[in-house]
């Protein structure tokens, strides 16, 4: 569960006794109810605490949270960091391969049906963050492995759209071998600085 709204009033409220603004970003506002709560509880602060919807997972937030960052680092005033991350929000990419639909049924997000279709018929679900919500945006199909390959090879596909400045590679649950696969197949795509 998210942190409720007087937890978030109380961690502003000892954050603002460290600065002056407060710029912060929160996981996609459709896949939890923590932009909810602490806009809410922003609320008592008046101008300075902004509450951004990241409309992110884990690791789309955390490209936002760096950029935030370097603009602190920079010197740039809390509305000019809350501008270019609102900005930068809608041009981050989040997405991951599930290797079986298990999870999201136990989570409610596919029925037990379409759990059972995927396991009979070696299916392994794409979900990405979509205007803020997770969807299913593709399945791959036979050896997880090479669904894999084919995933990043998509998702890899329009070089010039594509900051290379950084990307996170996430794996959960997954041997150190298919870490290790993921990570060649991004570099024989593309190349990133971080």
């Amino acid at each position: 569960a998210p942190p409720s709204t007087e937890e978030y009033r109380e961690f502003f409220e000892q954050q603002l006794t460290h600065c002056e603004k407060l710029v912060h970003i929160c996981i996609g506002g459709k896949v939890s109810r923590a932009f909810e709560n602490a806009s809410a509880a922003k609320e008592c602060f008046g101008d300075a605490v902004t509450v951004i919807d990241s409309l992110q997972l884990s690791t789309g937030m955390a490209h936002m949270v760096i950029k935030a960052c370097e603009l602190r680092d920079k010197k740039k005033p809390a509305h000019e960091i809350a501008n270019e991350l609102e900005k930068m929000k809608h041009h981050v990419s989040s997405s991951f391969s599930a290797e079986s639909a298990e999870y999201l049924y136990y989570n409610g997000r596919v029925s037990e049906g379409i759990a059972r279709i995927c396991r009979l018929l070696n299916l392994h679900p794409i979900l990405g963050m979509k205007d803020g919500g997770l969807k299913l945006i593709g399945i791959g199909a036979g050896n997880y492995n090479k669904a894999l390959k084919r995933y990043i090879k998509k998702q890899l596909r329009n070089k010039d759209t594509i900051d290379t400045e950084r990307v996170f590679i996430t794996c959960v649950g997954c041997s150190v071998k298919t870490k290790n696969m993921v990570k060649r197949e991004v570099e024989k795509h593309l190349h990133f600085r971080e």
